[in-house]
């Protein structure tokens, strides 16, 4: 896809709160540009892309461009402030409208205003988590609340929320530094899923194919804290989970530990105590 986030320079074409009343449909359409939408209150079905998804309070949605899509089922009053944005304003933009039609009822001219999706590798569902959750609503009110009297706030402030939700949400289906994927990501993946306790540098840089310092580089860029770190950090996390049902001996053993005694040392740096006042604390 070779996108990157730097490329990102986003046009905002509506920033509004809205209202649907009970009752009211929205019926099948595409859309040119991007839509993300905050459920503030009520709940409906959203079909997007053949699927129905049931959609509540306190979810965020981004509806991609080209998708069909529509919304039904409405359980009373729904309120949902949304954002129409193209994610690169060119200059076309100003000119392009907000759809409400299915593709079906364009003009050749029309299908030529869908936008490129930048996430097109990534999978089509509309709900978008957000693992900082206050701060993405505090950014997507603060475009709602700047685009009319400060656009250039808001288009700063829109670019800040596109860029939480990309790091949190898409990085996996992106194309990071030098157009290659996100190593950052998959070797925290990795260390996450409870894999790699006992890997060297040079252990990463056989499974993932590229050099140590440059995958050392990456991962202390995008989260503040080197490889080994990292995973030294998960393996006290899970030797501590582990205590709570096996011997100390065995939790060295399985997280691969040459002796007890590197364990219990390993254990008392991170923690202040030693694994086995650990275990013992945890039975009183």
């Amino acid at each position: 896809m070779g996108f990157e986030i730097r490329e990102m320079n986003p046009y905002i074409r509506v920033a509004t709160q809205s209202v649907l009343r009970a009752g009211h449909e929205i019926g099948r359409r595409v859309l040119f540009d991007y839509e993300m939408i905050y459920v503030e209150s009520g709940c409906f079905t959203l079909m997007y892309d053949g699927r129905d998804y049931f959609c509540c309070e306190g979810q965020f949605l981004l509806l991609r461009p080209g998708i069909p899509h529509a919304f039904f089922g409405l359980t009373g009053e729904v309120s949902q402030p949304h954002i129409h944005f193209d994610f690169t304003a060119t200059a076309e933009s100003p000119r392009i409208p907000i759809s409400f039609r299915d593709v079906d009822c364009f003009s050749e001219a029309e299908r030529r205003m869908i936008a490129r999706d930048v996430f097109e590798e990534c999978p089509q569902q509309p709900v978008v988590d957000f693992a900082e959750r206050e701060d993405a609503l505090r950014l997507f009110y603060g475009v709602i609340q700047a685009q009319k009297n400060a656009p250039l706030l808001a288009k700063a402030t829109l670019s800040m929320l596109l860029t939480h939700m990309i790091e949190k949400g898409f990085s996996q289906c992106l194309c990071a530094e030098e157009g290659k994927l996100d190593l950052a990501r998959q070797v925290k993946d990795y260390l996450d899923a409870g894999h790699g306790f006992e890997a060297r540098l040079e252990d990463f840089e056989k499974m993932f194919s590229y050099s140590r310092y440059h995958l050392e580089r990456l991962f202390r860029q995008r989260y503040g804290i080197g490889v080994i770190a990292y995973r030294n950090q998960k393996r006290m996390e899970r030797a501590r989970e582990l205590l709570w049902s096996a011997s100390v001996t065995e939790v060295a053993e399985r997280l691969g530990f040459s002796s007890i005694y590197v364990f219990s040392r390993a254990y008392r740096r991170h923690f202040g105590e030693s694994p086995r006042e650990a275990r013992n604390a945890e039975k009183l």
